[in-house]
């Protein structure tokens, strides 16, 4: 199959589905163009839409209720499907090393012809890296707020006070948290 074919059967796929296209484009700039190009299912968006617009304004009219049924279903998911969180976990890590060794462990994505970019070395420090620097981007401020609040409503004091108080022991750590 010629790459011309490929091309076409897309975009008839495409085509055949309820697509709402929405391409303003108000300047081009050398080969690109700025503007909006807006490509979506009506049906998908506008009853996800509806769904989480529905939850916005149950949440608004009955906070309590809301704050209440939420803390429930949150509860029920946790007892009910742990298990299967972990099991999958399990499985997708299982799945990866047995394709990895597999004969699809030395497929190429790209060319035939190109040569890889990056070895798989490279790769996986890459994802790596990625995955925990999310962790320390979030992870790291997100614990220091949460250290704050919890020992300024135990000891009655702002966290302005904390801070203070943290300074004049030395303890000045959250100084670097707070610069990223």
């Amino acid at each position: 199959m010629d790459s011309s074919s490929a091309d076409s059967d897309q975009e008839d796929a495409a085509n055949r589905c309820r697509w709402f296209r929405v391409n303003w484009k108000w300047c081009k700039m050398g080969s690109s163009s700025l503007g909006i190009n807006i490509r979506l299912n009506p049906v998908v968006s506008f009853i996800r839409a509806l769904i989480i617009w529905g939850f916005v304004v149950w949440c608004m009219i009955e906070p309590e209720v809301a704050n209440t049924k939420m803390g429930e279903w949150k509860t029920w998911i946790t007892h009910s499907f742990t298990w299967m969180y972990i099991g999958t976990q399990d499985a997708w890590a299982v799945f990866i090393i047995v394709l990895y060794f597999s004969k699809y462990g030395n497929m190429k994505l790209g060319k035939p012809d190109e040569t890889p970019e990056f070895k798989d070395a490279s790769y996986f420090t890459m994802l790596f890296a990625a995955g925990i620097g999310i962790g320390l981007f979030y992870f790291g401020v997100g614990m220091l707020n949460y250290t704050v609040i919890l020992y300024t409503s135990r000891q009655k004091i702002s966290p302005l006070q904390y801070f203070h108080s943290q300074k004049k022991i030395g303890r000045n750590r959250w100084v670097n948290n707070y610069i990223l």
